[in-house]
């Protein structure tokens, strides 16, 4: 046959591959916007969990308390709760119709980063993200444990949170001895690079995710795609390690940005990867969908509810003696939706 037959084939071919992918029926994806994305969204983003769920995923950044405000609103979908969820916890008591529908309450370890000529003992100041928060608590409980006399630093309002720069700056700058950071910033962060980790606060650390009621009530099947993607990341995280830190480096981004090598980058998503999977490890993961079970009085839910109720506390004994009650936490959550 001659070369000219051949090539009305291969035309042909490539004319019928454009037909069928034009006339292929497509796959419409949903659009829902998260705040404040936390690492479980991350992982389901970046695996396309929500993708196979049929979501496309847009995301705004904000503060823990425009969040709140923009989810109210209708401006967002979701929110991402992570370290500060005060403002979250706070306006569901308040009877605003939101719930959190995913929470896990893990022990993870922040870090106790200090001037390199400090020990333990000397520490006059420790500077924290937030003030009447979960944060505040861990410290003073810290305190206490270490029979430490110290002035805590913290912004002047109970609403407002320092970022992490202005919580290193005041370490850089010597106006704290010390700061409470999370593993990201101890870690990897190239400006506490040589500041010794003086110790380690574990305790219950919150993160899940929020939705206002109307969106439970009118699209509940939205809310089970989105719940299950985050289940898929959770999987993710407790049964492929290597994958997981693959997926930490990326988030953290290049070692030459962070002023590390490769193989430091390396050995810290291992470290980190380990504090990840402790923290995943105490999950409080709810009920079957849709079962008639009572809410769980989780240990961090439960604490988080008693910092919101215990105001602008000074002391541990104003928070423990916070009264948590079935409604309580019946206003702030609604585990439905989690397997």
């Amino acid at each position: 046959m001659d070369k000219k037959f051949w090539w009305v084939i291969v035309l042909l071919m490539a004319v019928a591959g454009v037909v069928t992918f034009l006339l292929w029926p497509k796959v419409e994806l949903s659009e829902i916007k998260i705040a404040n994305i936390t690492l479980l969204s991350f992982f389901a983003m970046e695996k396309g969990f929500l993708k196979e769920e049929g979501l496309r995923v847009e995301v705004e950044s904000m503060s823990s308390e425009d969040s709140v405000s923009a989810l109210l609103a209708g401006e967002v979908d979701y929110v991402g709760l992570g370290v500060f969820t005060e403002p979250t916890i706070k306006t569901s008591l308040r009877n605003a119709p939101i719930k959190t529908i995913v929470f896990t309450t893990g022990h993870e370890t922040f870090f106790l980063i200090a001037r390199p000529e400090l020990k333990l003992k000397n520490l006059k100041t420790i500077g924290i993200y937030c003030r009447h928060c979960l944060q505040h608590y861990l410290v003073l409980k810290f305190v206490e444990k270490n029979d430490l006399e110290v002035e805590i630093i913290a912004p002047k309002t109970q609403n407002v949170l320092w970022s992490g720069k202005e919580l290193r700056n005041l370490l850089l700058s010597g106006k704290v001895d010390a700061i409470l950071s999370s593993p990201v910033n101890a870690l990897v962060n190239p400006q506490t690079q040589g500041f010794p980790i003086l110790d380690a606060i574990t305790y219950v650390t919150p993160s899940g995710l929020s939705v206002r009621n109307d969106k439970i009530e009118k699209e509940p099947e939205e809310v089970r795609k989105v719940v299950r993607a985050l289940e898929k990341s959770m999987e993710l995280i407790l049964t492929r390690p290597e994958e997981t830190k693959e997926l930490l480096l990326k988030r953290w981004g290049p070692a030459e940005k962070l002023k590390k090598t490769e193989e430091d980058l390396a050995m810290t998503a291992e470290l980190f990867y380990s504090l990840l999977e402790t923290a995943l490890d105490r999950r409080n993961i709810a009920a079957d969908e849709g079962a008639e079970r009572n809410i769980p009085a989780d240990e961090g839910a439960e604490l988080l509810i008693q910092i919101v109720k215990a105001g602008e506390f000074e002391t541990i004994q104003e928070v423990e003696e916070q009264i948590v009650t079935p409604e309580d936490l019946q206003k702030v959550f609604d585990f439905r939706f989690v397997k």
